[in-house]
């Protein structure tokens, strides 16, 4: 092989999805069908070009891929982050109208009116998901009912609840 057919060879290993790689290389990406023929063009058609395609044209492409694809898995993870902060931002504010209920409903002592209005404001459970989907099968379990439709029964009441 020649030293130009080397240089694109390692430019077209390193566009590929390669276990070798890493975790930066997006396994899947770059469909099969499209390796396949990379590789064709790196071997058997090693320095052929038509307009427009070429082994270095499609090395390129298939690098653009894998560098978008990277910079999606980035994103998901900075939205998995924000979902998080989100999740964790709206537990704490929750708890602390919790808290300004509580005040609030000691103040209004002397005021049926405002004890009244304060009594029918209800919170929904703080706490995440998975948590909630765990004590309900907790419970369910110590009825002897352990049956998942019915920890997703009583799950989706409590996501009633929160959503009110």
């Amino acid at each position: 092989m020649s030293s130009k057919s080397t240089s694109l060879s390692r430019k077209l290993q390193q566009s590929r999805p390669h276990p070798e790689l890493g975790p930066e290389a997006a396994p899947g990406v770059i469909p099969e069908s499209v390796e396949r023929l990379m590789a064709l063009f790196e071997r058997e058609l090693s320095g052929v070009e038509f307009p427009e395609v070429s082994t270095a044209a499609l090395a390129q492409a298939a690098a653009e891929v894998q560098t978008a694809s990277r910079q999606c898995d980035s994103l998901r993870a900075e939205l998995a982050a924000a979902e998080s902060a989100l999740e964790s931002s709206r537990i704490a504010l929750v708890r602390l109208a919790e808290r300004g209920l509580a005040y609030a409903k000691i103040y209004a002592a002397e005021d049926a009116a405002l004890t009244a209005t304060l009594e029918a404001i209800r919170f929904g459970t703080a706490r995440p998901e998975r948590a909630r989907l765990t004590r309900k099968r907790r419970a369910a379990a110590a009825e002897g009912d352990t049956r998942d439709a019915a920890a997703a029964a009583s799950s989706e009441s409590a996501d009633a609840a929160w959503s009110n």
